[in-house]
């Protein structure tokens, strides 16, 4: 008793949608929040027929088909952990967990259905994604040269250069990507110039640098 009052106080804090449910597929118990994310009537939350919630909440999904496969398939396979994404009509986006409920001597007691409302991540990826579709847009079709440089660890250098970039140092990106290919095309006197700005910025003492470079 102690250890499903504790079961059923975490679950009533959870941020998730939690609903377990037993070997049959039969509702055992499910927390409120669960029922807001999916805005579940109360009588149909708190009723008895699987069936009645089962067709609801598969009513506000965009692919029911799709969803109602996806249990179908994980009540028939006991075993198996699945982790995926539902988008519902109203542009809602929930991850959705599910694993079987086990005992210490591996009985099959039933499933546990937790769910999170990713829309906001989702949304914040996909303006990311934008961004950063139209920022690559402009580095690939600008007519100035230029190459980013980052410092690993181990002190190599991954360069992401533009074909301006390329145009302008007479490289193909086979031969822009041969190790050393910066100090082979560099005047080494200008070579000696650009390092020293580029250690005073790597030390904070200065923050940008602009110099005439030889090829």
């Amino acid at each position: 008793r102690w250890q499903t009052a504790l079961f059923e106080a975490q679950l009533d804090s959870s941020i998730d949608g939690v609903l377990v449910v037993d070997g049959h597929g039969k509702k055992v118990l499910q927390n409120q929040r669960l029922n807001e994310l999916w805005k579940i009537p109360r009588h149909i939350s708190e009723g008895k027929e699987d069936a009645a919630q089962l067709e609801f909440v598969t009513g506000r999904t965009k692919n029911p088909k799709q969803f109602l496969d996806k249990v179908a398939h994980l009540y028939s396979h006991p075993n198996e952990v699945s982790r995926d994404e539902i988008e519902l009509t109203d542009g809602t986006i929930l991850d959705r967990y599910s694993a079987p409920v086990r005992g210490q001597a591996g009985k099959y007691y039933g499933r546990i259905w937790a769910f999170r409302d990713i829309t906001e991540r989702k949304r914040a990826e996909q303006k990311l994604a934008g961004e950063q579709a139209r920022f690559k847009l402009i580095f690939d079709t600008i007519p100035i040269g230029i190459a980013f440089h980052t410092t690993h660890p181990d002190g190599s250098l991954t360069r992401n250069i533009n074909e301006a970039h390329l145009r302008i140092c007479g490289l193909s990106q086979e031969k822009h990507n041969e190790p050393g290919i910066y100090e082979q095309i560099s005047h080494p006197d200008d070579l000696k110039i650009q390092r020293h700005f580029m250690r005073q910025i790597k030390e904070g003492v200065i923050k940008q640098f602009s110099m005439e470079k030889r090829y």
